[in-house]
């Protein structure tokens, strides 16, 4: 009885145009089964190929939400993410995945200062994760909340009408 290859991840990922997910719930699974497979995720964040990049950011934030403990490993890597991409979505998954992450002090005030500098993104999807990114970053990091606060309150004022909506409700969470 032969066994098969484990089916690439990346040519998984490639399946689709830019619209939809392809086969991410496929490879979130492929992960969940065995997690020494996040060594062959997380370098495609970044890939060139832009639906690539953007389903393996999905995956890896769907995978961060019950095992961010699985990515403390590749923090360092992570935390380059924006630094290595021009496109917008794997950013908005890296500002859902970084909170989840334990950070240094030093890295919690580069990481706040990357999410400060994506409200000037064209991008309003972007800028609205940064937003609850900032936000979440508070949870462990209370010192956090008086700069947060006001960076969220002047985003319920002069954002887009989405980043308007979305900061009320971030407000009160502070």
């Amino acid at each position: 009885m032969s066994s098969r290859p484990p089916q690439s991840l990346r040519t998984l990922l490639s399946e689709g145009d830019r619209r939809t997910v392809g086969q991410v719930s496929t490879v979130v699974d492929l992960v969940l089964a065995d997690c020494n497979r996040l060594a062959e995720l997380i370098p495609l964040i970044t890939d060139p190929q832009p639906e690539l990049a953007m389903r393996a950011a999905d995956a890896t934030g769907k995978i961060s939400r019950d095992h961010a403990d699985w990515l403390q490993p590749y923090r360092r890597t992570i935390l380059r993410i924006p630094e290595q991409t021009s496109q917008p979505e794997p950013c908005w998954h890296w500002c859902q995945i970084i909170p989840r992450l334990q950070l240094t002090s030093r890295q919690v005030t580069s990481i706040v200062d990357r999410m400060v500098s994506f409200l000037d993104s064209p991008s309003s999807i972007l800028k609205t994760f940064a937003l609850q990114g900032l936000v979440d970053m508070c949870d462990h990091n209370p010192k956090l909340v008086p700069r947060v606060r006001k960076i969220v309150a002047e985003a319920a004022r002069t954002g887009t009408k989405a980043m308007q909506a979305r900061a009320r409700k971030l407000i009160q969470h502070l």
